[in-house]
């Protein structure tokens, strides 16, 4: 494993090959976003039945739309906190609401006196036809939608923020030959008004995908960039099954887990993936340059000691000879730790 400002290299191959890849596809929440969604447009009712309902189905998913809804409903309903029971396995939950069970991708369902509810996207929800559902969804807000039954009982519109940075360090892997996509679970409209924000373009966006028809886009970018290779970049459990799927995977937050071969530790993700390109490239060349000075260095080392060339070093002094393989080293080491101390100054700046 290596560490460079804030990013874990996990795999050697991808160390030295991170900065050749030909296609990136990005997951959008969490990742190209801030992931710190901003409510914009509520509709529920605010009786304390319907508020606890939500609150519980809200809280039992980690999701960031998930986690925003429970936070404003905490902010603007303190009352809620003192509803919250706890079971035995640590689940949040109240009276009536049982079986909890989320679907990756889309949302959680559970029961409520023996009701069905659902969380999630419209489509999930089968609300995609409700007028307020449309009035969301036309002003490009990603929506968390809640039934009991067939009835709509909660509606909840944000909207996200790009990362500071976005915008030119896809412009800049746009004008290093690197194909841009932006992949989300998200609504179409939210998602192609994110991209349009961020500079990405409509034929390279993919929205309301699953954690396998992730998967499913990486394959197909894989096959188009053949014979270049196709990376990864997501945060949270919905990406795990594309991150494995990619040729070079780097993983932000939650999806930090053994099918990541490169991890962001630092919140900075626009520095870090440009950290990631520029340490690959810069360590390539020194692995380069290490193995030709050792090519070198043994081919003379050969012929001396063979005599071929008509002139031997006499066995006293071969040892300097070890001497001298060494100093190539020592300049690619110098290299490397002026390559780190260079780049912490320019970031500095």
């Amino acid at each position: 494993m290596t560490v460079n400002e804030g990013v874990l290299f996990r795999s050697v191959q991808a160390l030295l090959t991170a900065h050749s890849v030909k296609a990136i596809a990005f997951d959008k929440t969490g990742t190209l976003s801030q992931g710190v969604m901003a409510i914009r447009q509520t509709f529920y009712d605010p009786d304390r039945s319907s508020l606890r309902l939500i609150h519980s189905i809200t809280a039992s998913n980690k999701h960031p739309v998930s986690e925003t809804v429970r936070r404003y409903l905490e902010c603007q309903h303190p009352e809620l906190t003192d509803d919250i029971l706890l079971d035995s396995t640590k689940r949040l939950q109240t009276d009536g609401v049982s079986d909890f069970q989320i679907i990756p991708g889309k949302g959680v369902v559970a029961t409520y006196f023996g009701f069905e509810v659902k969380a999630g996207n419209a489509s999930f929800t089968n609300t995609e036809f409700h007028p307020k559902v449309i009035e969301y969804l036309t002003n490009g807000m990603t929506i968390l939608s809640i039934t009991l039954g067939q009835q709509l009982v909660g509606l909840f519109g944000m909207k996200d923020q790009p990362r500071l940075g976005v915008e030119q360090l896809l412009s800049d892997l746009g004008r290093d030959g690197k194909q841009i996509s932006l992949v989300s679970g998200d609504n179409p409209s939210a998602v192609h008004a994110f991209a349009v924000e961020v500079g990405i373009s409509h034929d390279r966006v993919h929205a309301s995908q699953t954690p396998t028809s992730k998967a499913s886009v990486v394959t197909l970018l894989k096959s188009t960039a053949h014979p270049g290779k196709v990376a990864f970049v997501g945060d949270g459990i919905n990406d795990i099954i594309a991150l494995s799927t990619a040729d070079i995977s780097i993983a932000t937050g939650s999806a930090s887990n053994a099918s990541s071969q490169i991890i962001i530790l630092a919140n900075d993700v626009p520095r870090a993936i440009r950290s990631i390109i520029v340490t690959s490239r810069v360590t390539r060349i020194h692995v380069i340059a290490s193995l030709a000075s050792c090519g070198v260095y043994f081919a003379v080392a050969i012929l001396l000691a063979s005599g071929v060339t008509g002139w031997r070093i006499p066995p006293a002094y071969a040892g300097l000879g070890e001497l001298v393989s060494i100093i190539p080293v020592l300049v690619v080491g110098g290299c490397l730790a002026l390559f780190k101390v260079t780049a912490r100054k320019s970031n500095a700046a």
